[in-house]
């Protein structure tokens, strides 16, 4: 007798060899980048994996990548693993100046991803085998992703400032005692109107409960403990961000009231609830010294600089090279 069996083919040749120990997962980027079929994925600089295929979504909104980690390594993964692109270069013009970003050689050469574990221990229960992972641009924007809050689950305040917020951009960061807490959703100005003593100039700040520790509370006992806060002293502020680019962002910070000053949130405020602020300090100062440091540099006279520095060199080799020199002790 002759026994048939169907067999259904792949269209590529899997990367990993058949009954590997390990998992599959599917990883989800804007764009391809420069990480292709046999890119490393790495965890702590150790390669302990690979992609083995890249494809578009049906929908052409993104592109996918499936990737294998090797077991024992495919216990990494949870809730909390976070993944980012490390090939080649990546440069940052942040609000807190700029970084460059470079993994390895061979990450360089080939691609690669990495992964790590943002929040809690490895000890943490596995996912399911269908779980998808978002792709990152790099490490610090996968570490913020593990922080942010899901479309809709942050809190919208506004905060209005009667001084100039050039150098203010939606994107900017909210910031308590160092410690990112929201973002500047939208900075709106709006001239005078009907029944508007005068313009106003604010921004609408998207606050993040978990960040604060008011993840899980009432929408009263938000309010309520928003209120305690800004009745202890604490307002919102603008501060200089870059230096160099005149990026600014808002600061929070503690009994910073006048003296006197009692006043709470404003939940009655149009559009949103409205924290106090108060007068930005040094942002002046600041901007003219940078200023200064540009002129001062402009001023240096180069083109004199180079040419005696080269004199000096050349001087330097020609005392060292000298039937002279040559002729002392050792």
């Amino acid at each position: 007798a002759v026994m048939r069996v169907d067999v259904e083919g792949l269209t590529r040749r899997p990367l990993a060899q058949p009954g590997s120990a390990g998992r599959h997962f599917e990883l989800t980027a804007p764009t391809a980048g420069s990480v292709s079929i046999g890119a490393p994925v790495f965890y702590r600089n150790l390669p302990v994996g690979q992609i083995e295929a890249v494809s578009m979504k049906e929908d052409f909104s993104a592109v996918t990548f499936t990737a294998f980690v090797e077991a024992p390594y495919d216990q990494l993964l949870n809730d909390t693993t976070r993944f980012w692109n490390v090939s080649g270069f990546d440069i940052d013009a942040g609000f807190d100046g700029l970084r460059l970003h470079f993994n390895s050689l061979s990450s360089l050469l080939a691609g690669g991803v990495a992964f790590g574990n943002i929040g809690r221990t490895v000890g943490d229960a596995e996912v399911g085998l269908d779980r998808s992972y978002s792709l990152y641009r790099n490490r610090d924007a996968a570490i913020e992703a593990g922080y942010e809050v899901s479309e809709g689950a942050g809190y919208l305040l506004m905060a209005e400032f009667d001084e100039s917020i050039r150098g203010l951009e939606a994107g900017a960061p909210v910031e308590w005692q160092g410690v990112l807490v929201g973002r500047v959703r939208d900075v709106v100005f709006e001239l005078a109107q009907s029944g508007q003593e005068a313009r106003r100039i604010y921004a609408v700040l998207e606050m993040q409960p978990r960040r604060v520790g008011l993840e899980g509370l009432s929408e009263a006992e938000l309010r309520e403990s928003m209120s305690s806060w800004v009745r202890s002293g604490m307002r919102a502020q603008l501060a200089a961000g870059n230096v160099l680019s005149g990026r600014k962002l808002i600061r929070l910070v503690d009994s910073a009231a006048p003296a006197g000053e009692v006043d709470g949130v404003d939940f009655n405020a149009i559009p949103y609830p409205e924290l106090p602020t108060i007068p930005a300090t040094n942002l002046g100062a600041v901007s003219s010294n940078v200023q200064q440091i540009v002129a001062n540099f402009a001023a240096l006279p180069v083109d004199e600089l180079v040419r005696s520095m080269i004199s000096l060199v050349d001087g330097a080799g020609g005392l060292l090279n000298s039937p002279a020199m040559a002729k002392m002790p050792d």
